[in-house]
């Protein structure tokens, strides 16, 4: 997995870090961030979406174990993008709750055999943190997380084409299943009967 200052990394849309230091470790601290116009423009543009609008986090990061927090919440936005048939406006409303769990990157280390760089999930266990935990990561996860990769307007079809060489019977749909000969064969029957 490259590193952040590797220059194939797109960077976030925008910024919203959670400084460990600041933040009460007894008690729950309550987040809320709504993304401003701009923040939304590029977030639309990082996504590959016509428009992202009322994106926001509501929340809190609490103590979580000896030394690591837990941040849930939710995600909510309104999200248009382009059918992948027609390019019409398909619009997606997004609503989603969030949990992660966070512990310090050396703890991590320490319990994995293996050191080097790995791919982790939001199912996969706690994320690593040094100084602040990236909140506006979690967020732009969560919305990729929630789109539809091939977005169809209502009724949006491929439909069907086929193309071969005169003489030749073209292959279709119906023809390549595997009973399609046997229910062309009960057809051809069933016409001969009639």
């Amino acid at each position: 997995m490259p590193s952040r200052q590797d220059p194939e990394i797109v960077p976030l849309p925008f910024a919203e870090t959670l400084e460990i230091a600041r933040l009460d470790g007894a008690a729950p601290t309550t987040l809320t961030r709504r993304i401003e116009d701009t923040e939304a423009e590029a977030t639309a543009r990082y996504l590959g979406a016509v428009s992202v609008e009322g994106l926001a986090f509501d929340g809190e990061i609490a103590p979580w174990g000896g030394r690591g927090w837990r941040l849930r919440g939710r995600v909510s936005a309104r999200i248009v993008q382009e059918c992948v048939i027609t390019l019409e406006p398909v619009v997606t409303r997004l609503d989603t709750e969030i949990e992660r769990t966070y512990l310090p990157a050396v703890d991590l280390v320490e319990d994995d055999p293996e050191p080097g760089p790995q791919e982790m999930g939001p199912e996969d266990g706690p994320e690593p943190f040094t100084e602040t935990i990236d909140l506006a990561a979690a967020i732009v996860e969560t919305l990729q997380l929630g789109l539809d990769p091939y977005p169809r307007a209502p009724g949006a079809s491929l439909g069907q084409h086929v193309h071969t060489a005169p003489g030749i019977e073209a292959l279709t749909d119906e023809s390549v299943k595997p009973f399609a000969k046997l229910a062309a064969l009960k057809r051809a029957r069933e016409d001969d009967k009639a």
